[in-house]
């Protein structure tokens, strides 16, 4: 009996080996169709990915952070239709990218597909875009948001002691640590970070449910037609229709970050299964905490005018405290030998260093980077998205080299109308809150957005088209199918 549980016991353990080993031969396998070698530590599974994706996007906690934008523009109806329309936008995204990064499951993202997407002729120019509009992207989201945690910790100073009159640099300063301490766990904690993701995973959940719990029981209660019929135009806007759509980027900024699994595709076992799952799982679970906390916040407003007129700044912090009746409970509940990318990070930490400055200097012009991140995100998606489906218009269906993700015959008609959302999105991005532009008011995103945009090209038809080659390859092959 005993010989037989011995026998039992090392069959599993082969077993089980076997099978790590095929997953693992698969990535493998995936690289070199891509002409590349593995150089990261495959260190993320399934849990330890939707826990950095679910944190990244943080959707519950970004719509009572941007709360004030939407409301202004919309009201309470125009919050929940605005953040309905972002939802199934981002779906429709998440569709075409988990099905491309399933396909094609290499670290970079957009930048790598439309590499290997687009036609030959423009390839490698478009590619390049594409590189710089993510970067773009990801130097912007992580300086608003940033920003945002700076800012909050200023606003809850303010609750918490009313004669205090925050300074912009102290806003800088607080954005310097948060810099700091990101840098410290992506760094030196580099290697514990699946376990630090899920971690946080746990905190994002429970600390959904602090929140609610208390909001929701002690609150005060509006009625459904004060939630589901109040429009608000504060910005002045000739329809309600163009007033909704402008608030809406706010609702399309809280799902931000969801293709994060694409960009580590390879520090992720299993990433053609893997990346799929996490980034469908992590929208559909993150737009559900975010729609329930934002119904819940508008039949728990109180007073509409005290809380947007609040001089912390942020209208959640007056509601969670007049709900809970305690200026004390309200603030308790805001709450190559490493195998890592030191230089990328490094070169992320200076940038964002150096762009934290523009605040104190300008307020303003700082908020720029909070809008450029729908603009930058969305068109980078865009120009994959298109390839994507002229690559499916023009190739027969049997010369693709599908992964286990595959939208079939939903494919074309998903990706046209993520295409379509996306272009909405990206336009309205750059509108100014309000009808009448002011120095303050201006939406500067566009210049930032535009002026890249121009040196990027210049810089292509000067130097670029000569010695980019598109993502780099550990050894040369056959472009062959996608």
């Amino acid at each position: 009996m005993e010989r037989l549980n011995s026998i039992e016991v090392t069959s599993n353990a082969v077993i089980t080996e076997q099978f790590s080993e095929e997953k693992v031969n698969c990535d493998e396998a995936d690289l070199v169709h891509f002409g590349k070698r593995q150089q990261f530590k495959r260190n993320f599974g399934l849990i330890s990915i939707i826990g950095l994706t679910s944190t990244l996007m943080t959707t519950w906690e970004a719509i009572l952070v941007i709360f004030a934008g939407g409301f202004a523009n919309g009201g309470p109806k125009g919050l929940v239709w605005g953040f309905i329309l972002a939802w199934l936008g981002q779906i429709s995204q998440v569709l075409v990218m988990a099905e491309i990064g399933s396909m094609i499951p290499l670290a970079g993202g957009q930048y790598n597909w439309v590499a290997v997407l687009a036609p030959p002729s423009c390839s490698k120019f478009l590619s390049y875009l594409t590189g710089w509009i993510t970067v773009i992207a990801w130097q912007a989201v992580t300086a608003s948001s940033v920003y945002l945690y700076g800012s909050t910790i200023q606003g809850l100073v303010i609750l918490n002691h009313p004669e205090y009159m925050p300074q912009r640099w102290q806003t800088t300063l607080l954005f310097y640590a948060a810099i700091a301490l990101s840098l410290f766990i992506n760094t030196y904690l580099g290697r514990l970070l699946p376990s630090i993701e899920a971690t946080v995973m746990i905190i994002h959940v429970f600390g959904f449910f602090v929140i609610l719990i208390p909001l929701v029981y002690l609150g005060p209660r509006r009625s459904v037609s004060d939630v589901f019929d109040v429009f608000i135009n504060s910005g002045g806007w000739s329809t309600q229709g163009l007033s909704f759509f402008v608030g809406s980027v706010q609702s399309m900024y809280a799902f931000l970050g969801v293709d994060a699994a694409s960009h580590l595709a390879e520090e992720i076992e299993n990433a053609a299964i893997i990346i799929p799952r996490s980034m469908i799982f992590s929208v559909i679970f993150n737009g559900a905490l975010g729609f329930g906390m934002l119904i819940a916040v508008l039949f728990c407003l109180g007073n509409a005018d005290d809380a947007l007129n609040t001089p912390t700044g942020f209208p959640f912090m007056e509601i969670l405290t007049n709900a809970v009746r305690s200026t004390g409970g309200g603030t308790g509940m805001v709450e190559p030998r490493t195998a890592l990318p030191l230089w990328s990070i490094a070169v992320s930490t200076v940038v964002n260093l150096l762009l934290a400055l523009i605040n104190i200097g300008s307020t303003t012009v700082f908020n720029a980077f909070t809008r450029l991140t729908v603009a930058s995100f969305y068109s980078a998606f865009t120009i994959a998205a298109t390839v994507m489906l002229w690559k499916r218009l023009t190739t027969p269906d049997a010369n693709f080299r599908w992964g286990p993700f595959k939208l079939g015959r939903f494919g074309v008609p998903v990706t046209v109308i993520s295409i379509a959302y996306s272009i909405v999105g990206w336009f309205f991005s750059f509108w100014p809150p309000t009808a009448k532009v002011t120095v303050g008011s201006m939406n500067w995103s566009v210049v930032v957005y535009m002026v890249v945009l121009v040196l990027s090209v210049a810089y292509w038809l000067v130097r670029a088209r000569h010695v980019y080659t598109g993502p780099i390859v550990s050894f040369s092959r056959d472009r062959g199918e996608a």
